[in-house]
């Protein structure tokens, strides 16, 4: 199995599990307006508020909606930066929605620029893939029945990384159109 394939199985089995976004102790000592603040910093929707509730309704705790409303509002505006939208993008981080209109043209721009950063990183990588890839294969032409376990298991390590890069920078791709879109409208 792909590490690409483990990771996806990982993170079903995490969502699946119901995991908590709160520990019964953050419910107890909630200041709705503070996770509102933190859940928004980090470019959080709003929808984890959901899975907020759940996990505090376990302790009979029901989270303050307006007080956690008016504090992620405070948040996104700290994460709405053109610096942030940079960092964000160039670590292929997803961007949710959050930020107000005011502010969005400006992050989505620099969010657009990390992007492309990230995307020209993944070019190389994938000409660095390719090129150890075609040397492997000829490795493995050259020695004909006399292939080791250990090329074998490289081929297949530098193909997973060829698909990878592949797969990673379509998706870079195809997320730079949407949000070019999203931003000329």
């Amino acid at each position: 199995m792909s590490i690409r394939h483990t990771i996806i199985l990982l993170s079903t089995m995490f969502i699946a599990s119901g995991c908590a976004s709160m520990s019964k102790t953050d419910c107890l000592r909630a200041d709705w307006t503070r996770q509102g603040i933190e859940d928004g910093r980090k470019g959080s929707s709003t929808a984890i508020l959901d899975r907020h509730s759940k996990a505090c309704a376990k302790v009979s705790v029901v989270p303050n909606i307006a007080l956690y409303l008016e504090g992620h509002a405070q948040g996104v505006r700290a994460y709405c930066t053109p610096d942030t939208g940079l960092s964000k993008g160039r670590a292929n981080a997803l961007y949710q929605g959050v930020c107000p209109a005011d502010l969005e043209p400006a992050f989505l721009a620099s969010y657009i620029d990390g992007l492309e950063i990230k995307l020209s990183g993944l070019e190389l990588d994938a000409h660095i893939a390719e090129s150890r890839l075609a040397s492997l294969r000829l490795q493995q032409s050259v020695l004909g029945e006399q292939v080791s376990k250990k090329l074998l298991a490289d081929i297949r390590s530098a193909e997973r990384a060829v698909r990878y890069t592949s797969t990673t920078q379509l998706e870079i791709r195809q997320r730079i159109a949407r949000l070019r879109i999203r931003s000329a409208s």
